[in-house]
């Protein structure tokens, strides 16, 4: 049934160069909202910005603005971004993004993995494992809750995935373990800052702003993933 009459899924853009956080926060938001459609409260937002920003002042206004029900995952990035096919950037390097989804028989799952807790590639194998490990547990007891939902059940759609500079391949490969399959889209960026300087961060509804951490999504969607 829900291959011949797919479940309505709807998905919103929108940024801001604004130097305010506050206000560029809420510009980006509201635009990226507008093209959900009124009376649809997005399941999930991925939130980037640039890293002359500042990212618990503009986060606390998007908790203000999603009386803080919008579970959000995020890093710093490079400049600017992509929309569409438009290069987002302007010579003052400044910017928030925004990509929501509004998708009421999806489920989305943040979690957020701590490289700190590790001297190396091994223990971060494991650090990384075992946090995402936790989360997809989470995600199948509320599974279980709504059994006649096909979309929530099994493996995960895809895993969104922001880590720090350096450790990309261990941390692919942890994530896979975690999940206990190396047949699940792992899609996202390295966080990152206007010069490599060791500006960025990262960032997620449950864990808040953080140097050195890997936020991640679990997510199974109603729609189709083709990469």
């Amino acid at each position: 049934m829900y291959t011949v009459c797919p479940a309505e899924i709807k998905v919103g853009t929108g940024c801001s160069y604004d130097e305010d956080p506050e206000d560029a926060m809420e510009t980006a938001y509201l635009n990226s909202i507008s093209e959900i459609g009124e009376g649809r409260d997005p399941c999930l937002a991925l939130i980037f910005m640039t890293a002359n920003v500042d990212h618990e002042k503009a986060l606390a206004t998007f908790k203000k603005l999603t009386d803080g029900k919008v579970p959000f995952s995020g890093c710093t990035i490079c400049r600017g971004d992509m929309m569409g096919s438009q290069c987002r950037q302007r010579s003052s390097m400044r910017l928030i993004s925004i990509w929501t989804i509004y998708d009421p028989e999806g489920l989305y799952e943040v979690g957020m993995a701590d490289p700190s807790l590790a001297t190396g590639n091994s223990q971060l194998r494991r650090v990384v494992k075992e946090s995402v490990k936790v989360t997809d547990q989470v995600c199948r007891r509320k599974a279980m809750t709504s059994p006649n939902n096909p979309v929530i059940q099994g493996k995960p759609s895809f895993i969104w995935i922001n880590p720090p500079p350096g450790p990309e391949d261990v941390v692919i490969t942890a994530v896979q373990e975690g999940i206990g399959s190396t047949d699940v889209e792992i899609i996202g960026g390295t966080s990152a800052d206007n010069d490599v300087s060791g500006a960025w961060k990262q960032w997620n509804s449950s864990a808040g702003v953080v140097s050195n951490g890997l936020p991640y999504v679990i997510a199974r969607c109603s729609a189709q993933l083709k990469g």
